[in-house]
């Protein structure tokens, strides 16, 4: 039962595209066709491409940060400037936040602001 209902999933998009099978096949009546390992192959080769195809979309447009609040350019307030791996579970950020750099220290235990710097000077324009 279970082989039947792997196989019409693995066919379910070709067989949409060829009108030619008849709907019983499918479904595993009688006479159901060998599988076509050359279908199967080209189904998995198309998901996988438009899973990548979709991965890469959401890497380069952002993802989450695509949104019509407004541009993605659009300045932000909290930004992560530099990390530094001190050992498997405990890494040091430096945060910028609201005009001033702060030092945390992540791990297992918990995040620890460490010191915190004045306001930076305004970029010159």
């Amino acid at each position: 039962m279970s082989s039947r209902i792997v196989w019409c999933a693995a066919m379910s998009l070709p067989a949409a595209l060829a009108p030619g099978i008849a709907l019983a096949q499918l479904a595993g009546g009688a006479g159901a066709p060998e599988i076509d390992l050359v279908r199967v192959a080209l189904s998995l080769a198309l998901c996988i491409a438009v899973g990548l195809a979709a991965l890469w979309w959401l890497r380069r447009y952002g993802g989450a940060r695509f949104s019509a609040l407004g541009p993605r350019d659009q300045q932000r307030n909290l930004r992560i400037v530099e990390t530094t791996r001190l050992h498997v579970r405990a890494t040091l950020y430096i945060v910028e936040f609201d005009g001033r750099r702060i030092l945390i220290a992540a791990d297992q235990s918990g995040v620890v602001r460490l010191a915190e710097s004045g306001p930076l000077a305004a970029p010159a324009q």
